[in-house]
């Protein structure tokens, strides 16, 4: 599915407070009122040079990528408690997905777009129960990844 395709598929909006949707590998499955980008934090390794005393040295050693964190979420399936469920059999290879997250503005309009590379679930967090809802909630859900980019 093209990023063409997928903007102009862009249409369930649940409650009026979500601004995040998530798709993930290209099928639409829920919708969060808050989203937690990673932290990206700098890996250095201190090397002190013999006899130089005023200075140490900071060699790079990659970046360390935290987690995506999404909250207060709204499905239609339980899709994704169903991905949960797959890593905690201990099945991380197949489970792990693409995924997309779209942030919206008040009228709906998409104000940014982040790509998420080999996500898997590694928090699931229910919601308290509703009985006035036929949704399916989920409270929290957090991902690890192999890298992101904004599109």
């Amino acid at each position: 599915m093209s990023l063409s395709d997928l903007m102009s598929n862009l249409y369930y909006e649940p409650h009026a407070t979500a601004r995040f949707e998530v798709w993930i590998e290209g099928i639409f499955l829920a919708v969060f009122t808050e989203c937690t980008l990673p932290p990206l934090t700098v890996k250095t390794e201190d090397f002190y040079e013999g006899g130089q005393n005023t200075y140490q040295h900071r060699l790079y050693k990659g970046v360390d990528a935290g987690t995506l964190k999404l909250k207060s979420g709204v499905s239609r399936s339980g899709e994704l408690l169903r991905w949960y469920m797959l890593v905690q059999a201990g099945e991380v290879e197949l489970a792990t997905r693409q995924v997309l997250v779209i942030m919206y503005d008040v009228k709906s309009f998409p104000l940014a777009l982040w790509y998420f590379q080999d996500c898997y679930p590694i928090r699931w967090t229910g919601p308290s129960l509703n009985a006035t809802t036929s949704a399916l909630a989920i409270e929290e859900i957090e991902l690890a990844h192999r890298g992101f980019r904004a599109i």
